[in-house]
């Protein structure tokens, strides 16, 4: 029997199919996608699964926009009526966080944390998802979620600054040093990696106990590992894993 994993993310929608007794440690292969701002929330075919499998659990992340999150139910329901379909926003249960409100706790960080945690335990995890948003979590050796930050991109860092200013340009690169740059598009490229890092520095100098192990997905992940300061893991599907521990956890 197989799974369904769906990854709904704010740049990229991903999913993927993976054998029930899948291992976490094994990279889930084969994964489509789909650019996320191009859906229209009125076409109910965007999600062309088209599968021809025999899928006995669906499981979904979804950081979306309502009206998006309800065509994408919609169609989930009618497409594969009477099979499990789980949100895993729906099972924070499983998290000890000090989260105030572990409801405003994203679908995806959670994912990411279930996933961290079950691949490294009993370390000391920052794990960072460095996508339109970047997020930054402390994920302790006790397996406790102890918080973290959010912050723009750095694409959205590069795009509110040209959308908020007469004369700054609008670039799509990004950049691999970080130094005093001598052009305004180095400047912009260098100021946004800059930021990104020096949030990561900073907190980790703040922290009780040393980080173990970075954990690092999204797609603006390969930008910055190569800045970090500390020992950096690179996993592209940690939603994905998520999705897939979460079944584990469901289904001891």
């Amino acid at each position: 029997m197989s799974l369904l994993l769906i990854d709904a993310g704010n740049s990229q929608s991903k999913w993927a199919i993976c054998q029930e007794n899948a291992s976490i440690e094994t990279p889930i292969t084969d994964v489509k996608s789909i650019d996320s701002t191009s859906i229209d929330p009125k076409n109910h075919t965007w999600l062309n699964l088209n599968l021809g499998q025999d899928i006995r659990h669906i499981y979904v992340s979804s950081v979306l926009s309502d009206a998006l999150q309800q065509n994408l139910s919609q169609r989930l329901s009618q497409e594969y009526a009477g099979i499990s379909i789980q949100y895993i926003a729906q099972h924070k249960n499983l998290l000890h966080s000090s989260y105030k409100n572990i409801a405003q706790l994203g679908s995806d960080r959670f994912a990411n944390l279930l996933a961290s945690q079950a691949l490294m335990p009993a370390q000391n995890l920052l794990i960072i998802s460095a996508g339109t948003a970047t997020t930054i979590d402390l994920l302790d050796s006790s397996g406790e979620h102890r918080g973290g930050l959010i912050l723009p991109g750095l694409g959205l860092m590069q795009n509110a600054l040209a959308n908020a200013t007469g004369q700054l340009p609008k670039i799509n690169s990004f950049a691999n040093q970080i130094g005093l740059a001598n052009s305004t598009e180095e400047a912009i490229q260098q100021g946004t990696l800059a930021a990104h890092i020096g949030a990561v520095e900073l907190l980790i100098s703040k922290l009780d106990e040393a980080v173990s192990q970075i954990v690092l997905t999204g797609g603006y992940a390969s930008w910055i590992a190569p800045h970090l300061n500390q020992p950096v893991i690179q996993i592209p599907d940690l939603v994905l894993r998520g999705l897939l521990c979460l079944h584990k956890k469901l289904n001891p």
